[in-house]
């Protein structure tokens, strides 16, 4: 069998790779109670490696893991980024949604004194309030 970068692969790569796997689920585990790094996890799991194309495939392996860690944390920074972006609009928003409640309120107060204007305007030209002048009609 050839590997992707033309080397032979050997048939014992597949026990190592087994082999490392169950390791690494055993450690697993034991590492919620274990006090071990990853750098003497990492070292526990090779012990079993035979040979130089055996010991690649971990690290194949825990390279592809960390730049998939990396691209997560991109993408959580992506999120949060957006996460504020729209925090930001939504104060803005509120702000706005304030300011109009309150311009909605003076409307109504500015509508009650028009109408207010408008009754004495017409008390004083003699024809009554409007409320009596609109049923009059």
């Amino acid at each position: 069998m050839q590997r992707q970068d033309g080397r032979k692969q050997s048939g014992g790569t597949n026990k190592s790779i087994e082999a490392v796997v169950a390791r690494l689920e055993k450690q697993n585990g034991m590492s919620l109670g274990g006090n071990s790094s990853p750098e003497e996890t990492f070292m526990e799991t090779s012990e079993g490696i035979n040979n130089i194309d055996d010991a690649v495939v971990p690290r194949v392996l825990y390279e592809e893991l960390l730049r998939s860690y990396q691209q997560q944390q991109e993408e959580m920074r992506h999120v949060q980024q957006e996460l504020e972006r729209t925090r930001r609009q939504l104060v803005q928003q509120a702000k706005k949604l304030k300011e109009y409640g309150q311009l909605v309120s003076e409307m109504k107060e500015l509508r009650d004194l028009n109408r207010r204007l408008q009754d004495v305007l017409l008390l004083r030209l003699g024809t009554g309030p409007s409320w009596q002048w609109h049923l009059g009609r």
